[in-house]
């Protein structure tokens, strides 16, 4: 069966008085929306399509009903994303607090202990002379 069928593809394309021919001197290039497909199966016509829609009040009251619908899931939605947003933010801020705190007891603590280093050089110094002086 593919055989007739390239057969008759062929048989068409290859016909000098087949409309369907690409080398056919007849046709123009710029018909190609007239140019059926293979065999003549399914052709574009130019004839205007006229097709009377008409809306109810019941149809309106539905397109109202249905963009309701959508807005009130959308503005759902955004409310989430903004009170997550607002959930991220205010985390971030204690955050900021709290790291702005610990480096206030850092710089306190850092104080002390090298005042404790300190002393603990002197008091270091003073046993190492005393060792020293014990010795000789």
């Amino acid at each position: 069966m593919m055989v007739y069928m390239h057969e008759t593809m062929v048989e068409h394309t290859n016909n000098p008085n087949n409309p369907n021919n690409p080398n056919n001197p007849d046709e123009d290039s710029e018909g190609s929306e007239n140019k059926p497909l293979i065999n003549g199966g399914v052709q574009k016509t130019k004839q205007p399509q006229t097709q009377n829609t008409y809306i109810t009040s019941r149809d309106y009251l539905d397109l109202l009903k249905h963009y309701d619908n959508i807005y009130l899931k959308k503005r759902d939605t955004l409310k989430e994303q903004s009170r997550h947003l607002n959930r991220g933010l205010t985390k971030l801020t204690e955050t900021s607090d709290s790291v702005a705190r610990l480096k206030t007891d850092l710089l306190v603590k850092q104080r002390r202990l090298s005042a404790a280093e300190q002393e603990a050089n002197d008091k270091m110094y003073v046993y190492q002379s005393y060792q020293g002086y014990q010795g000789s």
